[in-house]
């Protein structure tokens, strides 16, 4: 389906790119739609510009999803429905795509004690939750604005990453986050935990409390 966001980050290409990147028309399936010159799909969650042509005993076709930097050709021997074909060649491949890259992205520092920061927070002027998990050896925090990895760099300090290549819908909300320090402080009690954090550089003056 069509989703502004998942535009947005064409915005990179340049004022002229971008101005023939965006669709001008989008059908009534909210999926597919014209612009000058593409054919534009929305599957998931990426924009696909692609164009296809055919001449006597000949057809060819072109898919670019712009967020992924993923060109695709496909060359026919005969006449075919090189626009059915795109549709579909780009439902198949763009999930596997997305789902490879994700098994060879690199793991963000871990820390040797990760107990230390596990559990949920809230923050004490707002009342926004928080949870600081671990998975697969890899550290984040879950909130209700969004979901971030966290990069242990010492004792205490850690990093605010995310992949934006592989979530473009949540480009926005997430991007002005990336790469802010998170400071937890020191344990206090037998517990061994955190009895909070804070992220000044972007939220000064919040403060998550341990629960």
């Amino acid at each position: 389906m069509f989703n502004a966001n998942a535009s947005f980050a064409l915005a990179s290409l340049g004022d002229l790119a971008t101005e023939l990147a965006l669709p001008l028309f989008v059908n009534g399936d909210q999926e597919t739609g014209f612009g000058t010159p593409w054919e534009v799909q929305f599957t998931s969650n990426y924009t696909v510009l692609f164009k296809g042509g055919n001449v006597d005993g000949y057809s060819a076709l072109f898919s670019y999803v712009p967020h992924l930097q993923l060109g695709i050709n496909v060359l026919f021997s005969g006449g075919v429905d090189e626009f059915s074909i795109g549709l579909e060649l780009n439902n198949l491949l763009i999930p596997a795509f997305v789902g490879a890259l994700k098994e060879i992205q690199p793991l963000f520092p871990y820390p040797p004690d990760p107990q230390v920061y596990q559990g949920g927070y809230t923050e004490v002027t707002t009342n926004t939750t928080a949870q600081i998990v671990t998975y697969n050896n890899q550290i984040a925090i879950v909130t209700p604005f969004g979901n971030y990895y966290l990069a242990y760099w010492e004792p205490l300090r850690f990093q605010v990453q995310y992949d934006p290549s592989l979530a473009p819908c949540q480009i926005t909300q997430l991007s002005a986050f990336r790469g802010q320090w998170v400071y937890f402080d020191p344990p206090t009690d037998v517990s061994g935990t955190s009895p909070g954090f804070a992220i000044p550089g972007l939220l000064n003056g919040y403060y998550w409390k341990h629960n």
